[in-house]
């Protein structure tokens, strides 16, 4: 498992990339055998979704532990080299 920090609303938290994470990515239709972020075809949706996903799963596997949006609001602040270091973890 991948496990990586970010600074998320003042705060620095967990995103963990295991099996959970890989399951839900199946279960909202990721092809995670051939994935590709360069190749996704929205890649504006795919950090805060990613980010989000690896946030819940560090909390108990509860995706009712974070507000999705606010992840998008996250990626808005993040530098390129931030959003790739997440995406590098997955």
């Amino acid at each position: 498992m991948n496990v990586i920090k970010i600074h998320f609303k003042g705060e620095d938290i967990e995103l963990q990339f295991g099996n959970w994470f890989n399951g839900q990515m199946i279960k909202e239709g990721f092809d995670i055998t051939n994935f590709n972020p360069n190749l996704y075809q929205n890649p504006f949706l795919l950090a805060p979704f990613v980010a989000y996903l690896a946030a819940c799963s560090a909390k108990d596997f509860d995706r009712n532990a974070y507000n999705e949006k606010d992840f998008t609001y996250w990626a808005e602040e993040q530098s390129p080299e931030e959003i790739t270091r997440v995406l590098d973890k997955f």
